[in-house]
């Protein structure tokens, strides 16, 4: 049998992220370990996951600054994912749409009103950006009272809701 060193060296050399030993790390588990740190797998696994329980507001950091610096391939593995799985998008839809239905008839109404030239967009009305703006319903039972939004700010009024409603608050 060849040394540990040796397997990993091997491993490296193939350009190979783990490499096998056949011998239990210290805590008894006979795994793959990580080139990069001659970690066991399994142990990987396992205090990630405790450091990913005790760490939530760093996991969210991290998280928020990775999709922040990764917005254009989000949107790229969101497009092909949507382009490769059009029968499940078609069925989260009429899904959505059967569960609200007030809010699927508000949207409707301000979609064909746009396209009919009745309303038109404005720039965001939080921010002032205009190049892509979203209609935003506080109360989807008035369906032509919209509030113009970008992207950004738009998501951040729905993040602003639901922080809201988890503390049982009404709306406004």
């Amino acid at each position: 049998m060849t040394s540990k060193s040796a397997q990993r060296d091997a491993a490296i050399r193939n350009g190979d992220a783990y490499y096998f030993t056949g011998m239990p790390c210290k805590r008894g588990h006979i795994a793959k370990r990580l080139v990069s740190n001659y970690g066991c797998i399994e142990c990987h696994i396992i205090l990630g996951g405790e450091w990913l329980k005790n760490n939530p507001d760093r996991v969210s950091q991290i998280n928020a600054k990775w999709r922040g610096n990764n917005s254009e391939k989000r949107k790229r593995a969101k497009r092909s994912w949507d382009e490769k799985n059009k029968d499940k998008v078609y069925a989260r839809n009429a899904e959505w749409q059967r569960q609200h239905p007030v809010e699927h008839a508000a949207h409707n109404k301000v979609y064909r009103a746009k396209k009919m030239g009745l309303i038109t967009p404005k720039s965001c009305e939080r921010c002032g950006a205009g190049d892509v703006v979203h209609t935003h319903h506080e109360d989807h039972y008035r369906p032509m009272d919209v509030i113009w939004l970008c992207p950004s700010c738009h998501a951040t009024r729905h993040w602003e809701i639901r922080k809201i409603e988890a503390k049982g608050a009404s709306r406004t």
